[in-house]
Order: structure tokens, then sequence, then C-alpha cells
């Protein structure tokens, strides 16, 4: 029995301790976060979690609390402290009239300078072929899907032939449908050309 009592007031010792060498890191690096708050947030949990071992402690330690306390004081001042140095710095930005960079500068200069006859129909030029050739991407993508449709319908006609229709119903089935495929893809091409110059016009 006095061996577990006197096991346990080892540990309790060792965890204490090891509480005290922290305590002293979060000091240290209290004071480094005071002066350009870097690593502040690894230090807000660095503090937290160091409060919940001392809450932990199965014996009651006045040393390690009062630090514990201390430190949540200090992290919650550095918080409204750092807060409010970055609303001094944006609050300095709107005041200050800052120059844009030299490059920002030539750049605007240069999208606000008019465009020449020549430049302004080269732009409308490659505007209208760069619509062409997204028009004509559409079509080969359909003429694609077109011989997939091919295919199946040589299927389509080979399997109502062995079921027994005749040659002439199977040659009018898809006469129809071949009309009625070509009406889909001119009209899904014009839509296409349609919505790009419709596009084109706007802008």
């Amino acid at each position: 029995m006095k061996s577990d009592e006197s096991q346990k007031s080892l540990n309790s010792e060792k965890i204490e301790n090891d509480l005290r060498k922290e305590s002293e890191e979060i000091e240290n690096e209290l004071k480094k976060a005071e002066e350009n708050f870097e690593g502040f947030g690894s230090l807000a949990i660095k503090i937290q979690a160091f409060i919940k071992k001392v809450e932990q402690l199965t014996t009651k330690n006045e040393e390690l609390e009062t630090k514990a306390a201390f430190f949540n004081k200090e992290i919650v001042r550095l918080s409204n402290l750092r807060m409010n140095r970055r609303r001094e710095l944006d609050d300095e930005m709107e005041r200050s009239n800052l120059k844009p960079p030299a490059d920002f500068t030539e750049f605007s200069e240069t999208a606000t300078k008019p465009l020449s006859d020549s430049d302004f129909f080269l732009q409308k030029t490659q505007r209208v072929n760069k619509i062409l050739v997204n028009a004509i991407d559409v079509f080969e993508s359909v003429k694609r899907q077109g011989k997939y449709i091919e295919r199946t319908n040589s299927k389509i006609k080979s399997g109502l032939l062995k079921i027994g229709l005749s040659r002439q119903l199977v040659e009018e089935i898809d006469r129809r449908y071949l009309a009625d495929k070509n009406i889909f893809v001119i009209g899904f091409v014009l839509i296409i050309i349609i919505f790009f110059l419709f596009r084109f016009m706007l802008k």
C-alpha cells in the first residue's frame, strides 16, 4: 500500500516538474510573441493544453495554478493587442495615399489606351476565328457521335431483319430515322454557332 502511494507521489512530482519546465518555455514564447506575434496560434494552443493539465492534477498546486491563470490572461491580452495592431495598420493604409506599383500603373495605362483600327479589327478577327474553331470542334464531336449512332443503327436493322420484318419495311424505318438525325445534327450545330455569335455581339 505504501509502495503504491509512494509511486503515485513520484509520478505526481514528475508531472509537476514537467509542467514547471513547460511553464518556463511558455514564458519565453510569450515574450517573443509580444514583439512580433510570431507563432501566436501555436502558443495559444500550448497554453490551453497547459491549463488543462494543471486542472487535471490530483494534488492542488497553487504555484502552477497561478501560472495557468496568468498565462490565460496574457494570451487574451496579446490577442486583443494583435487585433488592435492589425486595425491600426489597416487604418494607416487607408489614410495614406500610396501609389500603386510601377508595373500596375503601366498595365493600367496600356489597358486604357485606345486601340487603333488595325488592332481593333485584329481582335475582332481573332474572336471570330475562335468562335469558328469552337463550332468546328462541336461539329466534329457530333460527327463522332454520329458514327456510334450509325453502328447502333446497323445492329438495329440486322435485328429487325432477324425477327422477320421485310427488308423494304426496315429500309423505310431507316430512311425516316436518318432524315430525323440529319435535322437534329444541323439544328444542333446552328444553335451552337448562334450561341457563340450572340456572345460575340455582346462583348
